[in-house]
């Protein structure tokens, strides 16, 4: 049986993930999703294929990365919006996606009613 020691991951190579016990976050395996996600592209072949109708004149966030994020936060087991705010918060999440990469609830709430 193998142990995970030590992952370094590639969407940020900053970060490293250990399994020694300590507790930085609830949601420790998200960033592995995350990791993978970078590993396949998704968020480049989302940008190239999905099209979005943006009149918006003042935001922070692309429609792609709110729709990168909502899918994170399905693959987290989060299915409403009210858990993105405790996205924005995890300093696990902020450190391996950014803090421009992570939006709020009601952005994503306008994103998708």
């Amino acid at each position: 049986m193998y142990t995970l020691s030590a992952v370094q991951l590639q969407c940020n190579p900053n970060i490293q993930l250990t399994c020694d016990g300590g507790q930085l976050t609830n949601d420790g395996g998200l960033s592995l999703l995350i990791d993978f996600c970078h590993r396949l592209h998704l968020d480049q072949l989302l940008r190239q294929t999905v099209h979005f109708v943006d009149q918006r004149k003042c935001f922070t966030a692309s429609y792609a990365d709110i729709c990168f994020q909502k899918i994170l936060l399905s693959m987290a087991g989060y299915h409403h919006n009210v858990h993105a705010n405790d996205f924005q918060r995890d300093p696990a999440l902020t450190a391996i996606l950014g803090e421009q990469s992570l939006v709020s609830q009601p952005s994503i709430s306008r994103f998708l009613p």
